[in-house]
């Protein structure tokens, strides 16, 4: 790592970051083919307009919101956060059978699918 940015990150990844609005430390997630999706990110950096002020939990946000996008794309037929409702909320949180597979364990490491820095 050299000054905030992961190294093999393509220059014009870390650009288009930060012209959204991306400042040192504040965390982000990429989807599957590495895109940085403005609207989700900008919750993190609303946080601190929202009294989130201290940045570890920022970045406990952040992890939750992984854990959910890779619920969603494992357990729930490849969902975005976007197309997610109610029920995709209540299986979550009861650990229920999603789609025909066996339950969810919530302590289960879920495969990477996106990554979050």
């Amino acid at each position: 790592m050299r000054s905030g940015v992961s190294e093999g990150v393509p220059q014009a990844m870390v650009e288009a970051a930060m012209m959204g609005g991306l400042v040192d430390g504040m965390p982000f997630i990429l989807d599957d083919d590495g895109a940085y999706d403005l609207d989700l990110n900008r919750f993190f950096r609303a946080c601190p307009t929202m009294g989130v002020r201290s940045m570890h939990s920022v970045k406990a946000y952040a992890r939750d919101i992984l854990t959910w996008l890779r619920f969603l794309k494992e357990r729930r037929g490849g969902k975005t956060m976007w197309q997610a409702g109610r029920e995709d909320v209540a299986a979550l949180s009861c650990g229920a059978p999603a789609l025909g597979d066996s339950a969810l364990h919530l302590g289960r490491v879920l495969e990477p699918q996106y990554r979050g820095s």
